[in-house]
C-alpha cells in the first residue's frame, strides 16, 4: 500500500512537470510589435508608428488598444495597413476610436472573401501622432486580439514601445517588452510536488510504525 501511494505521488509530480514543458512547447510564434519601438522627437513634431505582425498564419482580423500618456502624445489618426488584404480578401476597418483625453486609441479590421488570409510579416496599421509636451510616454499595445479566417483566436506575443519628447539627440529610450512567463513557476510546482511525496512517505511510515507498535502491544497483553 505504501509503495502504491508513493508511486501515485510521483506520477502527480511527473504530470505537473510535463505540463510545464508542454506550455513552453506551445508558446505562440505570432508576434505584434511597434515599429519603430523607440523614438526621440521634438515638441509639436508629428511622427508615425506602424503596428507590425510577424509569423501570422491565415490572418482574418485583428483589434488592439494603443495606450499612451495624453500629456505627452496625441493620436491624430489610425489607418489600415496593406497586409490584411494582401491575398485578395476584402478588408473592413473597425474604428479608429480615439480618446486622447483618456490616452487610448482602439482600432481593428476584419476581412472577407474566399481566399486564404495572409501569412508571414506585414503592416497591420499606421498610427499618426503628434508630440504635445516634453517627457516620455509608453506606447503600449493592450487588449490585442488576432483571428484567422475561421474566426479562431490566435495566441500571440506583444511588444510595446516608448517615445521621448524633447530628448537629447542620440538618446535611446528604454523599450517596453512583452511580459514573459514568470521563471519561478516551474521551480515552485516542482517543490510542491516533491513536498507532497515527502509528506506521503512520512505519514505512511508513521502509520506503519504505529501499527507495528500496536501489534506488539497486542501480543504482550495478557488475556
Amino acid at each position: 500500500m505504501e509503495k502504491q501511494l508513493i508511486a501515485v505521488c510521483l506520477l502527480v509530480c511527473v504530470v505537473a512537470l510535463g505540463g510545464i514543458g508542454q506550455a513552453d512547447a506551445t508558446a505562440p510564434d505570432t508576434r505584434l510589435r511597434l515599429e519603430p519601438a523607440d523614438l526621440v522627437v521634438g515638441p509639436n513634431e508629428t511622427f508615425v508608428v506602424r503596428v507590425m505582425i510577424e509569423e501570422a498564419n491565415d490572418l482574418g482580423g485583428f483589434q488592439f488598444d494603443l495606450t499612451y500618456d495624453a500629456s505627452v502624445v496625441e493620436v491624430q489618426e489610425a489607418a489600415l495597413g496593406d497586409f490584411l488584404g494582401s491575398t485578395g480578401r476584402s478588408p473592413v476597418a473597425v474604428g479608429p476610436e480615439v480618446s486622447n483625453e483618456e490616452g487610448r486609441t482602439t482600432f481593428g479590421a476584419v476581412s472577407y472573401g474566399n481566399q486564404p488570409g495572409p501569412s508571414g510579416t506585414g503592416v497591420l496599421a499606421t498610427i499618426t501622432c503628434i508630440a504635445r509636451g516634453e517627457g516620455s510616454s509608453g506606447l503600449s499595445l493592450q487588449e490585442v486580439q488576432v483571428l484567422d479566417t475561421a474566426a479562431s483566436v490566435q495566441l500571440i506575443t506583444v511588444k510595446s514601445g516608448r517615445v521621448v519628447v524633447g530628448g537629447e539627440p542620440g538618446q535611446t529610450p528604454v523599450a517596453e517588452t512583452a511580459t514573459p512567463t514568470p521563471d519561478w513557476v516551474a521551480p515552485v510546482l516542482a517543490a510542491a510536488a516533491l513536498t507532497v511525496v515527502c509528506l506521503a512517505v512520512f505519514v505512511l511510515r508513521r502509520r506503519s510504525g504505529d501499527l507495528s507498535k500496536k501489534g506488539t502491544d497486542d501480543e504482550t497483553d495478557p488475556l
